[in-house]
This record gives C-alpha cells, structure tokens and sequence, in this order.
C-alpha cells in the first residue's frame, strides 16, 4: 500500500511540472511577443505546444509569431492549422485572413485571392479580407503582366 502511494505521489509531480512547464513556456512566448523578440517568442510557443496537453491548440500564436519574424511560411501552416481548429466561423475567418497574408508577403499573390475568398466564406463581413482580396488580385494581374514581357 505505501507502494500505491510513492507511485501516485511521482505521478502527480511529473503531472504537475509538465503541465506546469508548457504554461511556462507560454507566458515566456507570450511575453517575449509582447517585447518584439519574435524569433525567441517563436521558439518558446513552439516548445509550449509540444508540452501542452491533448486539446490545446497553440497555433494562432505560434502563427503571429511566425509572421512577425518574417517566416511567412511557418506562418502560413500555423494560421491554416488555427482555422481548421476552430468552430466559430468569424475567427476562421481572420485565420484565413491570416493565411492569405502570409501568402501575399510570398508574393504567392493566387493562393492569397484563394485564401481571402475563404476568410470572406466564412465571414463575409470582415471587411479586411474584401480589401486585401482586392489588392492580392491587383497584385497577381500586375504579376502576371510582368510575366506576359
């Protein structure tokens, strides 16, 4: 019996301390965010979701972060993953938004026009995607004028 106990004693510490060490990470990431330190902010979000448990979805943050250091890449797969996480379709929406953005720093300015018109799907109302999709086919006709000389 005092066996039981010793077992279920370790458990609870190795619980709480990984538990403990994701929200850590997370309100470092988010802190480092908030101090410009996008590169470190990244790195400490991306740790937070690899200790957090089943169900905690960190990608929206992760996504910021991404964008803010430029690797609009990263950014891209991090918002996608946040649209597809979510039920409520005006935050779905700023994920794509969010997506086509990412797209437009790539000058991928067709998967942009694509990603707008979801965020407008899912949201019709979100007046940022309408401008942005107007500007990414602005962009991609003017690409593609480019690349008729």
């Amino acid at each position: 019996m005092k066996q039981f106990f010793v077992i279920l004693s370790f458990l609870m510490v190795v619980f709480s301390t990984s538990a403990q060490s994701w929200r850590d990470s997370l309100k470092q990431g988010k802190s480092l965010y908030e101090e410009g330190k996008y590169d470190q902010a990244y790195e400490s979000l991306v740790e937070a979701q690899k200790l957090a448990p089943e169900g905690v979805d960190l990608s929206k943050d992760i996504g910021n972060a991404a964008y803010r250091k430029g690797d609009y890449e990263m950014a891209e797969k991090a918002f996608r993953s946040a649209a597809s996480n979510t039920n409520e379709s005006e935050e779905a929406s700023r994920q794509w938004h969010n997506v086509g953005n990412s797209q437009l720093k790539r000058k991928d300015y067709q998967a942009a026009v694509e990603s707008y018109k979801e965020a407008l799907r899912k949201d019709p109302s979100n007046e940022n995607a309408r401008y942005n999709l107007a500007e990414a086919k602005r962009r991609l006709k003017k690409q593609q004028e480019q690349q008729k000389k």
